[in-house]
C-alpha cells in the first residue's frame, strides 16, 4: 500500500480499495495532487482490488482540479 500520501489514505478491505482524502482540499497544491493521483492509480492498476470507493465525508470543498483527480482513479 502507498503509505507516503499526503493527501490521500489508501486501505484496502477484501477486494474493495477505499481512498480517503485528508486534510484540506483547498490547500491542495496541483503538483502534490497529481503526484499522489498516479500513486493511488499506480495501486489501483496492480489489480488486488476489484472495487473503488472514495470516501469524500469529511470534505467541505472541492474544486475542478480534485475532481478530476477523483474521476481519473476510477
Amino acid at each position: 500500500m502507498a503509505k507516503h500520501l499526503k493527501i490521500f489514505k489508501l486501505t484496502q478491505k477484501g477486494n474493495v480499495a477505499i481512498v480517503k482524502p485528508v486534510g484540506d482540499a483547498t490547500a491542495f497544491r496541483y503538483q502534490d495532487l497529481q503526484m499522489e493521483a498516479n500513486a493511488v492509480r499506480a495501486y489501483l492498476s496492480l489489480g488486488k482490488a476489484r472495487h473503488l470507493v472514495i470516501e469524500l465525508s469529511e470534505l467541505n470543498y472541492f474544486g475542478s482540479e480534485f475532481i478530476g483527480a477523483l474521476v481519473s482513479m476510477a
